[in-house]
């Protein structure tokens, strides 16, 4: 399918004119797509992260904990 002149084109294998970021994120769209862009290491990763952002965080108070 052309595009009209007033439309961009939408060829996901034609990446002239665009930026190093638009790239990224075409690459990052296909990634998904193929079903590929989710890894274990990224999970574990993002995993790490988040366990890190919970468990050091010695220099704020801590909640008291509930009675039963």
């Amino acid at each position: 399918m052309m595009s009209s002149p007033d439309e961009p084109d939408q060829n996901p294998g034609s990446d002239d004119g665009l930026t190093p970021r638009e790239k990224r994120l075409q690459e990052i769209k296909a990634a998904i797509e193929n079903g590929t862009y989710d890894t274990d290491e990224k999970l574990e990763q993002a995993l790490s992260r988040m366990f890190d952002s919970v468990t050091d965080d010695d220099d704020k108070p801590r909640s008291k904990k509930r009675k039963p």
